[in-house]
C-alpha cells in the first residue's frame, strides 16, 4: 500500500472519531445522570440510546483505523494529525449541530493547530 492509503485512513479516522464524539454529545442530552437518577436507571438509559450506542461504535472503528495506521506511519506523527483533525471537524460541527459558540480566541488557536498539523505532516515518514 502507498503513502496515499494512510492518508485516507488518517481522514477516515478523523470522520469516525468525530462522529463519534458527535452522536455521543447528542445521546448524552437523554441520560439522567446526577438528576437524583439511581445509577442503574443511569446505565439502562445508557445502554438503550441509540445515539450512545452508534457513537461507540465509530468510536471503536476509530481505533481499528488508527492501529492500521500506526502499522505505517510513526506515532509521533500519525496520532497528533489524527488528533488536531477531529479537534478540528468537532469545532465546527458543534457550531452547526449544537449551536456552541466558537469565538476569535478559539478560531485563533484552531489556525495555529491547522499550522501545526501541516508542520508535522510535511516530513511525515512511513516504517519500512
Amino acid at each position: 500500500m502507498g503513502n496515499i492509503i494512510y492518508w485516507i485512513l488518517l481522514g477516515l479516522f478523523a470522520l469516525s472519531n468525530t462522529a463519534g464524539g458527535l452522536l455521543m454529545k447528542a445521546g448524552s442530552g437523554k441520560v439522567a445522570f446526577g438528576d437524583g437518577q439511581a445509577i442503574t436507571v443511569t446505565i439502562k438509559t445508557m445502554l438503550t440510546n441509540w445515539q450512545l450506542i452508534l457513537g461507540v461504535c465509530f468510536y471503536g472503528f476509530s481505533f481499528v483505523l488508527s492501529t492500521l495506521v500506526y502499522t505505517k506511519i510513526n506515532l509521533n506523527i500519525a496520532y497528533p494529525i489524527m488528533l488536531a483533525s477531529s479537534f478540528l471537524l468537532v469545532s465546527i460541527a458543534s457550531v452547526f449541530l449544537f449551536s456552541e459558540k466558537f469565538n476569535a480566541l478559539q478560531m485563533f488557536g484552531s489556525v495555529l493547530v491547522i499550522i501545526g498539523i501541516v508542520l508535522v505532516a510535511v516530513n511525515m515518514k512511513t516504517n519500512s
